[in-house]
C-alpha cells in the first residue's frame, strides 16, 4: 500500500518541506555523479556509525572529521539509492505539508530534527557491534512527521494505491488512522518477530520517530489549532 496524496487544505506554503526534499534530493544527485570511491567516503563521513556513536571506534574518512554527534542528523540527508530517495520523499510529501501547518515551520523544523537525533541513537544502540555499518537515510525523521500527522489529524483521508495483482494498483481513500494504524503494526512485527537487526531498513528508528511525534505533536501545535477535531 502506497499513500500518494492526503486531504488537507493547506494555509501556508510548506516551505520547511520543500526546501528539505530539495536538499535531500540535490545531495543524493551529487552524490550519484562521484566514483564509487567518493560516494563511500561521504557515506563514512557523514552516515551515523552506531561504533563511532557511543565511542566503541574512532570515525575516520578521506573526507576529513565530522563530529559524531553531528552525524545524528547529517545522516539524514543522505540515500543509499533511487528506491530509498522516491519512498522516503513520498512519505515526507504526503505527511509533512498539514504538519508543518499545523505547527509552524520553526517548531516542525525542531520536530524533524528531534526525531531524526532520537531515532538514530535507539537504532544505533542496538547496532553497537556492527561497526562496518552507517545508517543513512530520513526514514526515523518522517516517522516522527507521520506519528504528529496521526495526532494532528485523526480523522483525515488519504489516498492509497493498494496492489491488487503484479503491478496492478486500485486507489483507496483510507481513514488515516488506519493506514497509519497498519504502518505501524507492521514497523512492530518486524522488530519483534526477528530479522530486523539483520535487515538493511531500520525498523527501531521508524517506531522511535513514530514515538516521538505521536508525544510532540500535541505539545508543539499552534493554539488556534483544534487538536483531536472531528472534522480533521
Amino acid at each position: 500500500m502506497i499513500p500518494i496524496a492526503d486531504g488537507q487544505r493547506l494555509r501556508h506554503v510548506p516551505i520547511v518541506t520543500v526546501f528539505l526534499i530539495v536538499c535531500i534530493t540535490v545531495i543524493f544527485l551529487w552524490q550519484q555523479r562521484l566514483n564509487s570511491f567518493a560516494s563511500e567516503q561521504l557515506i563514512l563521513a557523514f552516515g551515523l556509525n552506531p561504533a563511532h556513536l557511543f565511542g566503541y571506534r574512532a570515525p575516520s574518512s578521506h573526507i576529513g572529521y565530522v563530529p559524531v554527534a553531528a552525524t545524528l542528523l547529517t545522516h539524514v540527508f543522505i540515500h543509499s539509492g533511487w528506491i530509498h530517495l522516491l519512498g522516503n520523499g513520498l512519505f515526507f510529501w504526503v505527511f509533512g505539508p498539514a504538519v508543518e501547518n499545523a505547527i509552524g515551520p520553526v517548531r516542525y523544523s525542531g520536530l524533524f530534527l528531534v526525531s531524526a537525533a532520537a531515532s538514530g541513537i535507539v537504532q544505533a544502540s542496538m547496532m553497537v557491534e556492527q561497526s562496518q555499518i552507517h545508517m543513512v537515510g530520513a526514514s526515523g525523521a518522517i516517522s516522527g512527521l507521520i506519528g504528529a500527522y496521526l495526532m494532528l489529524y485523526p480523522k483525515g483521508r488519504l489516498i492509497v494505491l493498494v496492489p491488487v495483482y503484479i503491478l496492478v494498483f486500485k486507489r483507496y481513500r483510507w481513514p488515516s488512522a488506519v493506514f497509519i494504524g497498519i504502518w505501524f503494526i507492521l514497523q512492530l512485527g518486524a522488530v519483534f518477530l526477528g530479522g530486523a537487526e539483520y535487515s538493511s531498513v531500520a525498523f527501531l528508528a521508524h517506531i522511535t520517530g513514530f514515538v516521538v511525534g505521536v508525544v510532540l505533536a500535541p505539545i508543539l501545535c499552534r493554539k488556534d489549532f483544534r487538536l483531536f477535531d472531528r472534522s480533521r
